[in-house]
C-alpha cells in the first residue's frame, strides 16, 4: 500500500529541515525525503557565520536541526526521488526504493558547486579548496590565496578576498573580466590582487593541505604559485530533473 502524506519535503539541508520543523508543529501527516542529512552543510568543518551558532560545524548543525524536527514527531527517510507526477488528488512520488502520495510538495533539494574536475580536487576539499568565498575567506587572513571562476562570481570573490588575504591571484580563461564594470574597476585597483587572464589551473598539490597550484596560459606556459587556499567560483547546479515537467526552470534551475 502506498504511504500517503499531506506534505512531503524533498531535501534535508537547512531549508528542508527548517520547513520540516514548521510543518511538524501543525500536526499533519508529513515526510522528508533526502539522499543524506545536511547536504552541503557536511562540507563545512568550522561554522562561524550561522546566527545563534558558536564554535560548531555544518554536520553538527544538521544533526541539531534533525533533532529538533524529530522532537515534533517528524518522519524522515533517506532515499533518492526519481520522479514526481501530478494526479487529481495531489502528487505521486517515485523514489529508488518505493512510492509515496502527497497532497503538497516542498522542494528543497539544495545545490551542488561546479568543480574544476581535477584528479585530487576532492582530497583537498576544506583543506585549501573551497567553493564559497563568503563562507571561508575569513579563515585566510593575511595569507596567499587564489580564486578561479566566471563572471560576477569571480569579481565579487576577488574583492572580498582582497580585504583579507595578503595576496590574491585572480585566474580566468578569457581576456576580460565579466560582471559589473564599477566592481571590475575597483578590483583592478587593488594592490594585492594579481590578474591572471587567459589561464586555467592544470594541477593542485600539497600534503595534508593545499600548498600550490599549477597554472597554464593560452600559450602553454606553466607557472607554479604557492597558495594556502584556492576558491572555486564556477557557479552551482541544482538537480530538479524529477520535476522539470511540472515547473518552469531557468538556466540556474
Amino acid at each position: 500500500m502506498v504511504q500517503q502524506y499531506d506534505v512531503t519535503i524533498v531535501g534535508a539541508g537547512p531549508a528542508g529541515l527548517s520547513a520540516g520543523i514548521f510543518v511538524a508543529r501543525q500536526k499533519t501527516p508529513y515526510l522528508i525525503i533526502s539522499k543524506d542529512l545536511g547536504g552541503q552543510m557536511n562540507l563545512i568543518p568550522k561554522l562561524e557565520n550561522y546566527p545563534g551558532t558558536i564554535m560548531s560545524s555544518g554536520s553538527l548543525l544538521a544533526k541539531t536541526l534533525e533533532s529538533q524536527y524529530l522532537a515534533f514527531g517528524g518522519e524522515i527517510t533517506y532515499d533518492i526521488v526519481e520522479n514526481i507526477d501530478e494526479t487529481e488528488e495531489g502528487f505521486k512520488i517515485k523514489t529508488v526504493r518505493t512510492e509515496y502520495f502527497s497532497k503538497a510538495i516542498i522542494l528543497a533539494p539544495g545545490k551542488v558547486p561546479n568543480n574544476l574536475g581535477l584528479a585530487n580536487e576532492s582530497m583537498f576539499a576544506n583543506r585549501g579548496i573551497h567553493y564559497c568565498t563568503k563562507c571561508d575567506a575569513p579563515f585566510y587572513q593575511g595569507r596567499s590565496t587564489a580564486v578561479v571562476g566566471v563572471g560576477g562570481y569571480l569579481v565579487e570573490a576577488g574583492i572580498l578576498l582582497s580585504r583579507m588575504a595578503a595576496k590574491v591571484y585572480l585566474i580566468y580563461k578569457g581576456g576580460k573580466l565579466g560582471g559589473d564594470q564599477d566592481m571590475i574597476t575597483s578590483l583592478e585597483k587593488k594592490e594585492n590582487v594579481e590578474l591572471v587572464p587567459h589561464s586555467n589551473i592544470k594541477a593542485i598539490n600539497g600534503s595534508n593541505t593545499l600548498q600550490e597550484i599549477i597554472v597554464e596560459d593560452s600559450l602553454g606556459h606553466q607557472r607554479t604559485i604557492p597558495v594556502a587556499a584556492l576558491f572555486i567560483e564556477m557557479g552551482f547546479k541544482i538537480n530538479l530533473d524529477f520535476v522539470k515537467h511540472l515547473v518552469k526552470l531557468n538556466q540556474k534551475g
